[in-house]
């Protein structure tokens, strides 16, 4: 079973689009995949439960079998906020662990969908780096182009992640941009060791 985390260097990148065209490419392939989202960061209610927007969101589209509270076992609500702040929690990373023993049971790949970047969650002590380093998950690390390619982030990444990093994908390249990132980013990262997966334009 092979477990690939679809992480990012901000919040709002492009990772639900990218892990939808995954899941859904590998099982028109015939692959038994699972989808997990550790720590969701945009609860709604659903049947009376607080649960993840864009879990329910992959779940309905991917048709999985699971439950939404398997699927994103951890919810960024305002009161995890503050009892993570007073020292009250304590056990997310085994819930994380037990959801994702579940849902991978039995599949061929396994997609974790990170929330915002890779630093999200650290002060629950579940940041999206961690996890991925406990899961010994491939990770792609996708930057959304904030009116440029974030260098130092994905340098970070590289350092923090080390082997774990498969790849980068830089999305919502404009289009005036496009032959600088492509002639100059792009040579600049594959020098420094980092595998470009793809440069995904603005529109």
């Amino acid at each position: 079973m092979q477990t690939l985390f679809i992480g990012s260097t901000a919040g709002n990148s492009g990772k639900t689009m990218i892990t939808l065209g995954l899941g859904l490419t590998l099982k028109q392939c015939g692959y038994r995949v699972g989808y997990l989202k550790p720590l969701g960061k945009l609860p709604i209610t659903v049947d009376g439960k607080v649960v993840d927007a864009d879990a329910q969101f992959l779940k309905d589209i991917l048709q999985l079998a699971e439950p939404l509270e398997q699927i994103c076992p951890v919810v960024l609500t305002q009161d995890l906020v503050a009892r993570g702040l007073r020292g009250e929690v304590s056990d997310l990373r085994s819930k994380i662990q037990q959801a994702y023993e579940a849902i991978s049971a039995g599949k061929d790949i396994t997609l974790i969908g990170g929330a915002g970047s890779l630093t999200d969650g650290a002060f629950l002590g579940i940041s999206g780096a961690r996890l991925a380093k406990e899961f010994r998950a491939s990770v792609l690390l996708i930057d959304p182009y904030l009116n440029e390619v974030c260098l130092d982030c994905i340098l970070t990444a590289k350092e923090v992640l080390g082997d774990h990093l498969m790849g980068v994908v830089l999305n919502r390249v404009t289009p005036q941009s496009l032959p600088e990132v492509e002639q100059m980013v792009v040579p600049f990262l594959v020098a420094k060791g980092i595998e470009m997966l793809g440069v995904l334009p603005l529109d």
